[in-house]
Parts: structure tokens; C-alpha cells; sequence
């Protein structure tokens, strides 16, 4: 997508997921009162960046990923069934409530 294109999609988006990182700078493209969901794996947030988007209003969540402490520790995830149940669990207890929540939010206004 051009650059152009890809603003277009970001203004239109209710909710920007993404992990930590310099992508999570389009946020500054996002239409007021959309939702920033940033995947992390560590302790570091962009919190500050969605604070300096000005009069956005923009609502931020930050999740941990739940193999945090073994990314940290530069240990393997692995690609188990044990694998595949934790990021199952993961995305239905703590991603798709957020996304929940942001759309139901667009329907309210």
C-alpha cells in the first residue's frame, strides 16, 4: 500500500493492535476516540506516544504477552500444543474482550 493508502485504512481503523514498536506510531493517524491495543513483551509501553497524540482521546491498552518471561529470559517459545492452548487462552480472555470493548464503544456513539 502507498503511504497514502495506508493513512486512509488507519483513519477508518476503531482499533490499531500491534506490538511494541515503531508501527505503533501510526496511531497519530487514527481518527478521536479510537483504541490502541499494544502487545508487548516487555515492560516498556508507548503510553507516552498515545498521551502525545493530542486531542485524539484515544483509549490505550496494554497487554503482557503471556510468554514474557521466557522472551525476556531469550528462551524458545515453543511451537507445542501447550503453545497453541496458552496464546488460545490469551486471545480469548485478554485480546478479544479489548476489541470487544472497542467496537461496542463505536456502536454506543
Amino acid at each position: 500500500y502507498s503511504f497514502s493508502e495506508q493513512i486512509r485504512i488507519i483513519r477508518q481503523a476503531e482499533i490499531l493492535i500491534g506490538t511494541h514498536g515503531a508501527g505503533l506510531t501510526n496511531l497519530i493517524f487514527l481518527h478521536k476516540n479510537a483504541h490502541v491495543l499494544e502487545l508487548s513483551c516487555y515492560k516498556l509501553f508507548f503510553k507516552r506516544l498515545v498521551d502525545w497524540s493530542g486531542d485524539l482521546d484515544l483509549t490505550h491498552h496494554c497487554l503482557k504477552s503471556p510468554f514474557h518471561q521466557k522472551m525476556t529470559q531469550r528462551n524458545a517459545v515453543g511451537n507445542d500444543n501447550n503453545t497453541k492452548a496458552v496464546l488460545t487462552n490469551y486471545f480469548q480472555t485478554q485480546v478479544l474482550p479489548i476489541v470487544s470493548e472497542a467496537l461496542l464503544a463505536k456502536r454506543g456513539q
